[in-house]
């Protein structure tokens, strides 16, 4: 029987060293080819034969490292979409990150492989942390890849999530960091256009986008960033992801996604939650109401331990009642376990003028900003919520120390409510000097 020839090939006369080994084609890409990204091998090349002057043996070197792409990631930047790109956060330094899998891929084969890959690490992973309800995995693991065949935008986002995700998990951010920066901007492009023609078709996709971006910059490495700056950047974008939605709810409600299951859960009450959280929670309203009184003439002012605190507009008033009272009931959300996340229904709610509250370091705002840092903890407990990590524990150490500084810690529900915060978040209890403390504050 007449052996089957082998089907010629052109020879890689400068591939990497486990290409050679194993015999197959290196495409010769630097510093690692496509196997060695498929198999996550130490690439290795032999370095080009020296003059005859130099020394005849051959060594094994890494190729040349190229510059990687310091592109500020930028998914949400359109003025009519009322969401803010994080244009203050750039990559991080190019001297400091290998050139992006998608950055030193220069064939089509290499491209398909990394982007095969990501597109699997979705498909097994990546997806879990945007899930609330169990209808949410059919939605994001089946039907969001397939609608990102027809959506260029989808198809980016979902690459760049995905490769923030892996450069998180795999240990080696600068493999992946640098191509999830890159597919956010090749995704931030095409969203744009679509912003200007919101169809029912349209619709579900433009809002499932907008929070794969604002869950981008949730996950993002936190650079110089504080943690306050950060969280603020991630309400904007959560905020404009709701204002799409709000184009048209009906479209929403008749799309292929779980609004309407939602909302099916029907309400919680109050009574779920124990004695102590209640307890803990009605310290937010009394803050608030210390440091804003309902009724003030235009000559009265108001004192807190000796201390004179501008009186907040009458709107100032109403908009932290509405986010304390959300918040309140994002706890009882959580104490029943039903919808994952729930807590990020408080960023809508509280809306632009609270997170312009934060930045403007309003000790009321950052208050309530403490408690909602506690829920961001317990959600980010869940190991499929890859992206908060330390969020809700640096903001609960964050904006508990800056309260020491305020009128807010001269107030005996203010100091508890640091107390328990800070206990919540498995922070240790701070210093509060020069003030009347509760025993459990040391001294």
């Amino acid at each position: 029987m007449e052996r089957k020839r082998r089907e010629a090939h052109s020879k890689s006369r400068r591939g990497c060293q486990n290409c050679k080994k194993r015999h197959v084609k290196c495409d010769e890409q630097v510093p690692t080819c496509a196997n060695c990204i498929v198999r996550k091998l130490d690439c290795l090349y032999q370095s080009p034969p020296e003059s005859s002057t130099s020394s005849s043996t051959t060594s094994l070197t890494r190729r040349p490292k190229k510059t990687a792409r310091s592109d500020p990631p930028d998914f949400l930047s359109d003025s009519s979409s009322g969401i803010n790109s994080r244009t203050s956060i750039g990559s991080p330094p190019a001297s400091s990150l290998v050139s992006s899998p998608a950055a030193f891929s220069s064939t089509p084969e290499s491209h398909r492989l990394l982007e095969l890959e990501l597109m699997h690490r979705w498909t097994s992973r990546t997806y879990m942390g945007l899930i609330a309800v169990p209808e949410d995995q059919a939605h994001l693991q089946d039907y969001l890849p397939r609608a990102a065949l027809r959506s260029t935008y989808i198809m980016n986002g979902i690459l760049a999530l995905s490769a923030l995700e892996l450069a998180r998990a795999s240990g080696t951010p600068a493999t992946y960091l640098p191509a999830a920066l890159e597919y956010s901007n090749k995704a931030s492009a095409s969203f744009r256009a679509q912003l200007s023609n919101i169809t029912q078709d349209n619709l579900h996709l433009l809002y499932y986008f907008a929070m794969i971006a604002a869950t981008f910059n949730f996950a993002l490495p936190p650079e110089q960033m504080s943690a306050i700056d950060r969280i603020g950047i991630a309400f904007d974008m959560v905020i404009g992801a709701v204002q799409i939605a709000a184009t048209n709810m009906q479209w929403l409600m008749d799309s292929p996604i779980s609004v309407g299951t939602v909302l099916n859960l029907g309400e919680v009450t109050m009574q779920i939650l124990d004695s102590e959280t209640l307890l803990a929670l009605d310290r937010m309203t009394s803050v608030s109401r210390q440091m804003s009184p309902k009724s003030l003439s235009a000559m009265e002012k108001i004192y807190v331990a000796g201390q004179e605190v501008p009186s907040p507009p009458e709107s100032e008033r109403y908009m932290y009642w509405l986010a304390i009272a959300q918040l309140k009931y994002c706890f009882a959300e959580d104490a029943r376990g039903l919808i994952a996340g729930y807590c990020l229904t408080f960023i809508p709610v509280a809306g632009a003028d609270f997170t312009w509250a934060i930045r403007k370091q309003e000790p009321v705002a950052l208050f309530v900003l403490m408690y909602f840092g506690v829920l961001m903890g317990r959600y980010g407990e869940d190991p499929r919520m890859w992206w908060i990590t330390t969020t809700g524990r640096d903001l609960v150490k964050e904006t508990s120390e800056i309260l020491l500084q305020t009128p807010i810690a001269m107030i005996p529900d203010g100091r508890e409510g640091i107390t328990w915060t800070r206990q919540q978040a498995g922070l240790p209890p701070l210093v509060i000097e020069d003030c009347v403390c509760p025993q459990d504050l040391i001294l």
